[in-house]
């Protein structure tokens, strides 16, 4: 036997609203399952201090935090020091890597450095570049 159009329809409908019916007879004190709640992603700043030491560096060198692109750092005279801000930083554990840094200068502390950000926060890392002088 085939069912005639209207009636598929009309059977169609009919679940449809049935199964609206019953969702709204749900109580709102339950705990609902099935259901995602999107949530914004916590975020905390990197200030990296960099101080260079002894002899200039014209290279600079490379900054990056866990697998991100590094930044270049453009050179820093002796004596100098700069500050390099990282933002948008997601709250937890994280690794500063220090790449490109010339073979007559040492990087303290060694790559990778880890640090944590927590929510709004701001987490300081001290970077020290010391080259010795070419002969």
């Amino acid at each position: 036997m085939v069912d005639h159009p209207k009636a598929v329809v009309i059977r169609s409908w009919s679940c449809l609203l049935l199964v609206a019916g019953a969702a709204a007879c749900a109580d709102p004190n339950e705990p609902r399952t099935g259901v995602t709640d999107i949530t914004a992603v916590a975020t905390g700043t990197l200030v990296v201090r960099v101080v260079s030491n002894v002899d200039f560096d014209p290279n600079g060198f490379r900054l990056g935090v866990d697998a991100a692109a590094p930044t270049f750092i453009p050179a820093v005279f002796p004596g100098y020091e700069q500050a390099v801000t990282i933002s948008g930083l997601s709250a937890g554990a994280h690794s500063l890597n220090i790449s490109g840094v010339p073979e007559n200068c040492t990087a303290r502390p060694q790559s990778p450095v880890a640090f944590a950000v927590s929510e709004g926060t701001t987490a300081h890392v001290e970077v020290s570049v010391t080259c010795l002088t070419h002969e």
